[in-house]
């Protein structure tokens, strides 16, 4: 039964703007203002949760093929301090993350046109190795297959040029590679509060 109306998720509409633009976040607005059919109020967020951010994504893609990427680079900043705050623990992990993947440099690299279809190659083949080892055992068969797809979607795409493979797989990698590390957030947390109900959380 629906109740008094929510609020707008103000973090995730901000978070939306920064990312996938003005637009993006105009849209999941007025997704979130629409009249919705009766259902309860976690319901109702989750659902509008899930739209905004596929409004967020749809936009991102939308500048890509437009060639426009800072919206890109700004998810693969979050894909880089996501993984980051996940080795927080080790120094080692956290030098040999940032050895392999630093979104700054990408950017740059980009911006001076030096920017390569190997290195873009290399970073997905070393982001799908390293999320798959976080996994918990349950998912090892969904990983699995999707590590197998992405690095068959590598081989194949040796003779793209780098603006069409960008155009045409990266959007949708890193959508992929958030969500699960996402899991694995919430696999860590939730050992941690099983653990020790006081003890701090990942995010």
């Amino acid at each position: 039964q629906a109740g008094a109306p929510l609020e707008p998720p103000e973090d995730l509409l901000t978070q939306i703007g920064a990312l996938g633009g003005p637009e993006a976040e105009a849209e999941a607005r007025r997704v979130y203002a629409q009249p919705w059919e009766v259902v309860d109020g976690t319901n109702l967020e989750a659902r509008v949760r899930e739209v905004a951010m596929r409004a967020m994504w749809d936009s991102v893609q939308a500048q890509v093929e437009a060639g426009e990427y800072s919206g890109l680079f700004s998810l693969l900043g979050e894909l880089q301090q996501a993984m980051a705050a996940l080795v927080a623990h080790s120094p080692r992990a956290r030098e040999a993350l940032s050895d392999r993947f630093d979104a700054q440099w990408i950017a740059q690299q980009a911006a001076a046109e030096a920017l390569s279809l190997e290195d873009v190659h290399r970073l997905i083949a070393y982001l799908v190795d390293e999320i798959g080892g976080w996994q918990a055992p349950v998912d090892d068969d969904d990983m699995r297959a999707w590590a197998a797809q992405v690095h068959g979607l590598l081989a194949s795409s040796r003779d793209l040029g780098l603006e069409a493979f960008i155009s045409l797989h990266l959007v949708g990698f890193l959508q992929q590679a958030l969500e699960r590390v996402g899991r694995v957030y919430q696999r860590v947390n939730a050992m941690a509060l099983r653990t020790d109900p006081a003890a701090p959380t990942a995010a």
